[in-house]
């Protein structure tokens, strides 16, 4: 990038990812290997980058509805990488490692 001019700009990257865990719980559904999407931004100003997350919040939800998961965006900590906002999806299922209180 050499302007501003060129923003806004996402840029991705899919890779294996590692967990250090002595013991990985519920066996296969969380192990120490596995694989992640990772998506960054780089916007002008405040209201680029709120139309950029909204339109990735979008495509999220629109995937999890074209695979049948009836998934919830759920307000998540951002983490060591910080920001004011952050929503993880979390499908309903019978398994898994996290409980969801919701209503309809």
């Amino acid at each position: 990038l050499k302007s501003y001019k060129q923003l806004p700009v996402n840029l991705y990257q899919i890779q294996d990812k590692f967990r250090d865990e002595m013991r990985p719980r519920f066996g296969l559904m969380r192990g120490r290997e596995f694989i992640m999407k990772d998506g960054y931004s780089f916007n002008a100003t405040q209201e680029s980058l709120q139309e950029t997350y909204d339109g990735m919040k979008r495509a999220y939800a629109n995937i999890c509805e074209r695979c049948g998961l009836k998934a919830l965006p759920v307000v998540a900590d951002s983490g060591q990488i910080g920001g004011d906002t952050s929503v993880e999806f979390m499908a309903l299922a019978d398994a898994g490692e996290a409980a969801l209180v919701y209503c309809d």
